[in-house]
């Protein structure tokens, strides 16, 4: 196999590459037809085999007979032992002899396929093979051996069980049959990585094993620490094999540095071991007193006690921790602070984007002169062997914003506390936390297991995608556990009670362990559109083995009727103690249930929305078609097409960074298995304000949900030569009464307006014609006879200033020879500079006549009072005008975003800068709204100063100007900037600057 470092010496300047996903590529690897035989199953009675490599468990024939006594206690009643990549049942049927065709190919052998036989006991052997050998692991022996040199020859993939060593055999059976679990295989696949649980038999393949690699059994560690006491640092030992909390780091630390005043635990290198016993003899030999300590008997070979080993001097520069508080109480100010502390969980359980405070107790007190520290936060899966991310946390004098940072806080004796910033853009997960604190005499690694940290996204955090400004609402859609679903008809419209049980016990270990299952890079965990998209596949169990089963049958023998679901605990929790059996069973409000779980349980701001008279599209022509016989009888095997008395699903919050500004907030999210997108049974996320405006080429799934609310039910009749003729269209029979449960009570809320514009009016009209062009009937509505009416939005200079009016122009182009009239709809709403649309500022309709080859320009104004309750953010606004040509029916649509401008901070110095000497400068603002500006607060930096200079000023009067007088003594001469900003509440994006230049003292 190539290495990096060969594969590096070919690449020369403009070379290009390519990264292609082998994930299905694997499954054009064809297996000998005198082998398919191997690999077959039975499902409802038919036999199957596989014609091609498959994933998962497949059969393999072991070739050899005889024992693995030595090695395994393998039980004569029968059973299964897993070895690595090959589970070995006893016994198999050699009745059925399918025929292969295909991925899959049907056997006319016996309905019961392969019989395994019942398992008694179950054994698991780890092995790998290399260029030199065989290794394998079992409950910790070792066993190992060498290729041959005939066998070195071949390629490796040549190497099956039948070359096991002969240490492994014992094992005996008169048809033994191996099963391949070809995890390895699928982990360098899709992650281009190894596995790190195999490690040890992967070194026991090579012939240059690492003898410091190896550790006792943990069973004899705990027979030494019964005789001589647990030891607290273990001298020679790595994250994979140390028995103690802390260790040194690196083999030769422990000789290059002084060993701690505590108990002592030493597993050296062989080669090591004459140093080990010499430095041993010498410390011994300078301190007379070795055993007057009685809590301290030597021990035997390299096991040491601290009296053995004590130099004074030399323990009070080591910097060990002894202990770690992550303050994760529930009643606790972490908890609290970050709204965790509903959760059942004991745990650490933070959001992300925010500060959380944490108690190390060192050694001796410690020195930020000559002692360093950080975390080391690593995101490993709790379920699965993927990889994971390891994160470090340095330690800063100031704390910043958008970093990985801790700061000491306080500090007390031996003890200190951290405040810790974590990034707003942070994977959710569970973290491993270990200090790794440094000396003059060395470095220490301490573990806090299982004092791990749970991280989720944050609703309260700016910064997160998933912010939601109005604390009610975050109140609603992700901490409360309880929400109600509508159902029935809309006319007969009811409502349940549904128990989302968000915080209850098992269930965010539930929602995490579904993540894993998702087989997602864990890289990808910190974006609510994949996550989101993620849970709402996993939810149901159609091609992913994921929670729920559904079932619209009638009959739900052997499960529970979907009706009979009152929550998601009882769901989430046997799914995830079965390690991932699919629950029996659910309906859409069940799925819709369980994914608000999920995804408030994770940090997602959710809710539960049921549409009535929604439309099942399964053509993608974005229409509800129904076809007729020349008769007018309903063809039902050509109507593929229903309309659902009621269908529910999800609607998430989020940013929408890859589409266009707009199109964040409320995402539709269903996990109802209805149609393959992308390969598997998902929907979503999709924006409803795209839905709302046909603008369907945005992903995700956007065809589909427009479909479910606002597609038009069209009758056709097939004629006697098999063509089909449009007799009658149904324009406002789909999407009615869109509800969902109101913001802190259980009343019904209709938000039908967010999904489309009211039933038979032109925008309405619009947006269905302009979402049918991107179907599979784009010629369905009559196309525009001309397009020759342009329309454009134009802002003069710079644009308009908060705390004025805002003018624009629209422009409009005739290049026609004839009149064209039309009516123009304009909305002006209120955006976040994430893109997502908060409130509608104004709406009007405006006449339009334009005379042959005309441009007009129209002026637009939005007044101050008309904005100035809405401001949020940046003071960002999107308008959209829409509309339609009356002669030739084109449809004029376009948007525009601007922001109102806020006014400059004027920095004046009001005398020359020399170093060394006081230099007065005036900070000069304007207050440009007719509202009061609370709790105003300015910074000021630059100029060489070391830190941030913070001002409260208070309260600014409406169109009031402030003038602060500041003085400074620069430290540097030459060209320097001075920088100041200004924030609060109502105004924000204030600044300014000076150029000063320092003259020289």
């Amino acid at each position: 196999m190539l290495t990096l470092k060969q594969i590096l010496t070919q690449i020369r300047p403009e070379d290009w590459f390519l990264s292609m996903d082998l994930k299905d590529a694997y499954f054009h690897i064809q297996i000998a037809p005198c082998h398919r035989p191997f690999l077959r199953f039975a499902f409802e009675g038919v036999a199957y085999q596989y014609t091609v490599l498959p994933f998962g468990l497949s059969f393999y024939e072991v070739r050899r007979r005889g024992s693995f006594s030595g090695f395994l206690d393998y039980p004569a009643s029968g059973g299964i032992f897993q070895a690595g990549d090959f589970t070995y049942p006893q016994s198999i049927s050699e009745d059925a002899r399918p025929h292969g065709r295909c991925l899959l190919s049907h056997s006319p052998g016996p309905a019961s396929g392969v019989q395994l036989g019942t398992t008694s006991r179950r054994k698991v052997v780890l092995t790998d093979a290399s260029s030199s050998g065989l290794g394998a692991l079992h409950e910790g022996n070792p066993a190992y051996g060498s290729w041959t040199t005939h066998e070195r020859r071949l390629h490796i993939s040549l190497s099956g069980p039948e070359d096991l060593p002969a240490s492994l055999e014992g094992i005996s059976s008169p048809s033994p049959v191996g099963l391949f679990n070809n995890t390895t295989v699928v982990a360098y696949i899709n992650h281009q990585g190894s596995l790190r649980f195999n490690q040890g038999a992967d070194m026991l393949s090579r012939d240059n094993v690492a003898p410091g690699e190896w550790r006792l059994h943990p069973q004899m560690v705990q027979m030494i620490w019964l005789v001589f006491g647990k030891a607290e640092v273990d001298l020679f030992a790595s994250e994979d094999n140390c028995h103690c909390p802390t260790y040194f780091s690196k083999q030769r630390d422990a000789l290059a540095h002084d060993w701690p005043n505590t108990r002592l635990y030493a597993f050296p290198p062989i080669a090591l071991l004459p140093q080990v016993i010499r430095l041993i003899v010498e410390m011994s030999s300078s301190n007379p007193n070795t055993n007057e300590d009685p809590s301290a008997s030597t021990p035997a070979a390299v096991s040491m006690t601290p009296s053995a080993l004590e130099t004074s001097a030399a323990a009070d520069k080591l910097l060990m921790v002894h202990s770690v508080d992550l303050l994760k109480s529930k009643d606790g100010q972490n908890r609290l602070k970050h709204h965790t502390d509903t959760y059942f969980s004991d745990k650490m359980i933070i959001r992300r984007g925010q500060t959380f405070q944490m108690w190390i107790e060192f050694s001796r007190p410690f020195s930020p002169k000559s002692d360093k520290l950080q975390l080391q936060l690593k995101l490993d899966p709790i379920f699965t062997s993927h990889s994971g991310i390891l994160i470090s946390v340095p330690l800063v004098d100031v704390l910043e914003d958008g970093c990985w940072e801790m700061k000491i806080v306080e500090q007390k004796d031996k003890r200190v506390r951290l405040a810790v910033n974590t990034l707003p853009t942070a994977s959710i997960g569970r973290y491993r936390v270990t200090v790794d604190s440094f000396s003059p005499r060395g470095r220490l690694l301490f573990p806090c297991t299982p004092n791990d940290i749970y991280m989720l996204f944050n609703p309260w955090c700016e910064d997160d995608p998933v912010y939601l400004d109005k604390e009610a609402e975050r109140k609603e859609y992700v901490l409360n556990s309880m929400g109600r679903i509508y159902y029935g008809t809309e006319q007969q419209i009811g409502g349940r009670t549904w128990n989302f049980a968000q915080f209850e016990q098992d269930i965010l270990e539930a929602c995490l362990f579904l993540l894993e299952k998702g087989e997602v890079a864990m890289t990808e965990w910190r974006d609510p559109v994949i996550v989101s998209r993620m849970v709402s596949a996993l939810v149901n169990s159609n091609d992913d083995r994921g929670v729920l089963r559904g079932n619209w049958s009638n009959n739900y023998e052997g499960g529970t009727s979907p009706t009979a679901w009152s929550g998601s605990g009882d769901i989430l929790r046997p799914y995830y103690k079965s390690s991932g059996t699919p629950v029996k069973f659910g309906q859409c409000w069940v799925y819709a249930g369980v994914t608000t779980s999920v995804l408030r349980c994770l940090g997602i701001p959710t809710r539960c929305v049921t549409n009535f008279s929604s439309a099942h599209d399964t053509d993608l022509s974005l229409t509800t078609d129904v076809y007729l016989d020349e008769n007018l009888e309903l063809l039902k095997d050509e109507t593929s097409d229903s309309v659902w008395n009621f269908h529910v699903w999800n609607e998430s919050w989020m940013t929408r960074p890859g589409l266009p500004a707009g199109y964040g907030g409320w995402q539709v999210v269903d996990a109802t298995p209805q149609e393959l997108s992308e390969g598997s049974y998902r929907c979503g996320p999709t924006p409803v304000s795209a839905i709302r405006n046909g603008q369907v080429d945005l992903k995700f799934d956007t065809p589909f949900v427009f479909a479910e609310v606002n597609s038009d039910r069209i009758y056709w009749q097939k004629t006697p030569d098999g063509s089909l003729t449009q007799v009658h269209v149904e324009k406002s029979s789909i999407g009615h009464q869109i509800s969902t449960k109101a913001v802190g009570s259980d009343e019904r809320v209709d938000i039908t307006h967010l999904y489309k514009y009211p039933e038979g009016s032109e925008e309405e009209r619009i947006a269905v014609e302009t979402a049918s062009r991107f179907g599979s009937k784009p010629t369905l509505y009559p196309l525009p006879t001309d397009n020759d009416v342009s329309i454009k939005i134009v802002m003069d200079g710079a644009g308009p200033h908060i705390g004025g009016d805002a003018k624009l122009s629209i422009v409009l182009k005739n290049t026609s020879p004839k009149q064209r009239t039309a009516s123009l709809l304009y909305e002006v709403m209120v955006m976040y500079y994430t893109g997502v649309l908060k409130d509608i500022v104004k709406k009007d309709r405006i006449p339009i006549v334009l005379t042959p080859q005309e441009t007009k320009t129209i002026p637009w104004t939005l007044q101050y009072e008309e904005y100035m309750n809405y401001l949020v953010d940046q003071g960002a606004l999107m308008l959209t005008v829409t509309g339609r040509v009356d002669q030739t029916k084109q449809i004029l649509a376009t948007q525009f975003n601007f922001r109102l401008r806020t006014p400059d901070l004027i920095l004046s110095p009001l005398e020359d800068a020399v170093v060394g000497k006081e230099l007065t400068v005036k900070i000069t603002f304007q207050n440009p709204l007719s509202q009061v500006l609370k709790n105003v607060l300015f910074r000021v930096e630059g100029l060489g100063m070391q830190s941030v200079r913070k001002i409260e000023h208070g309260d600014v009067e409406k169109l009031a100007t402030v003038t602060l007088m500041e003085k400074f003594v620069p430290t540097v001469s030459g060209s320097q900037k001075l920088l100041a900003s200004m924030d609060c509440r109502l105004l924000t994006q204030v600044h300014g600057f000076a150029d000063i230049v320092v003259k020289p003292e």
